[in-house]
C-alpha cells in the first residue's frame, strides 16, 4: 500500500509554498516489495521495477495529496484527475516561419501527436517519477572512443556498437545528453536504439569528465559548445563522406543549439534536434532553486560523479585554484555547489552570468541548419518565459513544436507500458532532413 504522503522525494509547490520529504527517511513501499531509500536508486532503475498498477496508485495519492493546495489550483495543476478539460495552450503548437522547406519538414511532423500515458497523473513531477518505472533498453552495448580537446583535457564517445560496426548508414547521429545522464542513461539507451532501427549511427558524445577521467580540472558547464564542437570534428575528419546530424537533450540541447549558432552555415551538423532546451540557463537556474527535489537531483549526480571517479585528481587542484571541495561535496543546494567549483575553476565571480553567456537564446538566430525544437508548456525547469519566441520565428530554419503536457525530457505515451515519445518527432523530423540535403536543399 502506498502512502498518501508518498513523495519519494518530489516537490510539490504552490503559492510559493514547497513541501519535501527528505529521501534518506523515506522507504518506497508497494505491496510485496520493500525499495531502498530514494538516494540508492536514484540512477539505476532496474532496482526498481514498479507495477502499472502500483504506479497508477502512487500517481493518483501523490496528484491528492498536499495540504497546500487549494482547490481551485487543484482543479488547475490536476485537470486529468479532476475532470476537467486541460488548459489551453497560451503559444501555438508549431512556431515557424512560412517557407516551402519547412512546409515539407512540417508535414513529416505534424501527424505524431503526442498522447499522453492514461494511467497516471500529468503533472511534470509524475512524468518524471515514471522513469524509475520504465523499462530501459539494456541491450544497448558501446564502443568507446576518447577525443583530446585543445587544452589538455579530453571526452570519450561512446557509439552503439551494432553500428560502429556498420559502414552503409544513412547519417551518422551525435548525441548531447543532459546534465545528469550519459549512455548509462534509460533515455539515451532508448535513443539509440530507436535512431539503430532507423538506419542512423548514433554516438553518445559525453561532457567533459563523464564516463571519462579528467586530465584538467576543467569539468563540463552548460555552455560548453567548444567541447562538443571538437567532438563534432573529431567524427566528421573520420567519416567525412558521411551526414552528420545532432539531438541534445536538456542542457545538452543547449549546447548543441549554441553550437549551431556559433558555427551558422559552417556547421558539421547538417540539422539538428534539441528536447526540453533551457534556452536561458541563467533562468532556468534560479528555477531549480526553488524546487528541492531537482536541486538535490543534480547536486546528487555531480557529487556522486566527482566522487566516485574524480575526488582524487581535483583535489590536486583545490588550493591552486581555490576549490571548496567540503561545501560541494556536503551541500545539496546545486547553485552552491557550482559557485564552490565551477566558478573557482572558470575564474567567474558570478556564475548565473557565466550562465547567462553560455546560452543559446543569444545565438539562436544565428542557427542556419535544420532545427526542430520540442518543448512542454509544463516544463517544470525549463520554463516558457527562457524560450526567445521572437528569436525562433524570425529564424526560417527553425521550427518549435510545443505540447501541452509532457514534463522535462519525459514525453510518456502509450496504451499499457509508458514509452517515451520525443525520439518519434525528432527522428522523423531528421529523416526528411536528410532526405532533402541528399537532395541538394540545404
Amino acid at each position: 500500500n502506498l502512502s498518501n504522503r508518498a513523495a519519494v522525494g518530489l516537490f510539490l509547490e504552490e503559492s510559493n509554498k514547497s513541501s519535501f520529504i527528505s529521501p534518506q527517511n523515506f522507504h518506497f513501499i508497494s505491496r510485496d516489495h520493500q525499495f531502498p531509500p530514494v538516494n540508492n536508486y536514484f540512477y539505476d532503475s532496474s532496482e526498481m521495477k514498479v507495477s502499472a498498477a502500483a504506479l497508477t496508485v502512487f500517481s493518483t495519492s501523490l496528484a491528492y495529496q498536499g495540504e497546500n493546495l487549494t482547490q481551485e489550483n487543484q482543479r488547475k495543476r490536476l485537470p486529468w484527475f479532476r475532470g476537467q478539460k486541460p488548459l489551453a495552450l497560451d503559444v501555438p503548437s508549431f512556431i515557424y516561419t512560412k517557407t516551402a522547406k519547412n512546409a515539407r519538414l512540417i508535414d513529416a511532423v505534424k501527424d505524431l501527436d503526442y498522447k499522453p500515458f492514461p494511467w497516471v497523473s500529468s503533472e511534470p513531477v509524475v512524468q518524471m517519477a515514471i522513469g524509475l518505472y520504465v523499462p530501459s533498453a539494456s541491450d544497448v552495448k558501446f564502443h568507446v572512443e576518447y577525443v583530446p580537446l585543445p587544452d589538455g583535457g579530453q571526452l570519450s564517445l561512446f557509439w552503439e556498437e551494432e553500428c560502429y560496426k556498420k559502414d552503409d548508414t544513412k547519417a551518422i547521429l551525435v548525441i548531447s545528453p543532459g546534465v545528469t545522464g550519459g549512455a548509462e542513461a534509460d533515455y539515451i539507451r532508448d535513443l539509440c536504439k530507436q535512431a539503430a532501427s532507423k538506419g542512423y549511427k548514433p554516438v553518445v558524445a559525453h561532457h567533459r569528465g563523464v564516463n571519462c577521467a579528467l586530465t584538467t580540472p576543467k569539468m563540463y558547464h552548460p555552455g560548453a559548445s567548444e567541447d562538443f564542437g571538437s567532438a563534432v570534428e573529431y567524427i566528421h575528419k573520420k567519416n567525412p563522406s558521411t551526414p552528420l546530424v545532432g539531438i541534445g537533450i536538456s542542457m545538452g540541447g543547449n549546447i548543441v543549439l549554441k553550437y549551431a549558432g556559433e558555427h551558422g552555415t559552417k556547421s558539421l551538423l547538417k540539422a539538428i534536434a534539441g528536447i526540453s532546451v533551457p534556452f536561458n540557463f541563467r533562468m532556468c537556474t534560479e528555477r531549480i532553486q526553488e524546487m528541492p527535489y531537482l536541486n538535490y537531483l543534480i547536486s546528487y549526480y555531480v557529487k556522486k560523479n566527482i566522487r566516485e571517479n574524480h575526488l582524487d585528481f581535483l583535489r590536486k587542484f583545490e588550493e591552486e585554484l581555490g576549490l571548496d571541495l567540503q561545501l560541494a561535496l556536503s551541500t545539496n543546494i546545486s547553485l552552491e555547489m557550482e559557485n564552490a567549483l565551477s566558478a573557482k575553476i572558470y575564474n567567474v565571480d558570478d556564475i548565473l552570468q557565466f550562465y547567462d553567456e553560455g546560452s543559446c537564446y543569444r545565438t539562436v538566430d544565428k542557427i542556419a541548419i535544420p532545427t526542430y525544437c520540442l518543448h512542454t508548456l509544463d516544463d517544470p525547469i525549463c520554463i516558457k518565459e527562457c524560450i526567445p519566441y521572437d528569436k525562433i520565428k524570425a529564424n526560417p530554419n527553425i521550427i518549435m513544436r510545443n505540447t501541452m503536457g509532457g514534463g522535462h525530457i519525459d514525453f510518456y505515451s502509450g496504451t499499457f507500458i509508458p514509452r517515451r515519445w520525443w525520439p518519434v518527432p525528432a527522428l522523423a523530423f531528421l529523416d526528411e532532413a536528410v532526405e532533402m540535403i541528399k537532395e541538394g536543399q540545404f
